[in-house]
């Protein structure tokens, strides 16, 4: 048991295991890529409901975490994931962004998700915009 535990470690270091989502990713680069909004915010939003939020003085909606494992996911997931801002959008309740870029073809593809808390504070995507 011991020596399989070991192999299956060493397999997943040298392979590249990922953690699993739940999503399947394939689906949500084709909906960023086809700019279907309605799927990418069902997806993201999916994605992001397995973070809790983690209430702070710093970080008063507590989704910090949630911003910096979302964009884990999401390039786990093949995009090119970079935080824009966090927090940044002055709206009600704060909204935060993400840069996600994929190549296609001989171009590259850029969306920015908007990911903020809804009103029972789980992190949400709330749109998606060039």
């Amino acid at each position: 048991m011991k020596h399989t535990s070991l192999l299956l470690l060493a397999f997943c270091l040298f392979a590249g295991c990922k953690k699993t989502t739940g999503i399947k990713c394939e689906g949500l680069v084709a909906a960023v890529q086809e700019d279907n909004v309605a799927v990418v915010k069902s997806m993201i939003t999916a994605m992001a409901a397995q973070f809790e939020p983690r209430v702070s003085g710093s970080d008063p909606d507590g989704h910090y975490q949630s911003y910096l494992g979302l964009i884990g996911l999401l390039n786990d997931c093949g995009f090119r994931a970079v935080g824009v801002c966090y927090g940044c959008v002055y709206t009600f309740p704060a909204t935060s962004e993400i840069r996600l870029s994929f190549g296609h073809g001989a171009g590259e593809i850029v969306r920015v998700i908007d990911v903020a808390p809804d009103g029972s504070n789980r992190f949400v995507c709330t749109a998606m915009h060039q």
